[in-house]
C-alpha cells in the first residue's frame, strides 16, 4: 500500500486500489477454476491461500458467484478437462 500513498493517493483510495487488484485476480482465478486448470496453481501454495482468504468474504460472493451463469458451468468443466493435458505441457508439469 505505501507505494500507492507515495504516489499521491490517499488511504482510502490506496485501499480501493488492492481491493479492485484483487478482485480482478479473483475472477481470473475462478474462471481458471470453472475451465478445471486449477493445477496452474498447484506449486503456489501461498496463491491458493489468499484466494481462499478472499473467498470466504461475504463481498466475494456478491461481486463474483453471485453473477455466475449456471448454464455455462457444465460446458466450462468439460471443454476444461479436455485442454488441461495440452496446457499441462504448456507450463512443464
Amino acid at each position: 500500500m505505501a507505494p500507492q500513498v507515495a504516489q499521491g493517493l490517499d488511504l482510502p483510495a490506496a485501499l480501493f486500489v488492492l481491493h479492485h487488484n484483487d478482485m480482478s485476480t479473483c475472477s481470473q482465478k475462478v474462471r481458471f477454476a470453472h475451465l478445471q486448470l486449477a493445477g496452474l496453481w498447484d506449486r503456489r501454495p501461498r496463491f491458493a491461500g489468499w484466494y481462499e482468504r478472499i473467498a470466504s468474504r461475504p463481498a466475494f460472493r456478491a461481486a463474483i458467484v453471485d453473477l455466475f451463469n449456471p448454464k455455462y458451468l457444465p460446458l466450462m468443466e468439460e471443454k476444461g478437462r479436455e485442454a488441461w493435458p495440452r496446457v499441462r505441457g504448456f507450463i512443464g508439469d
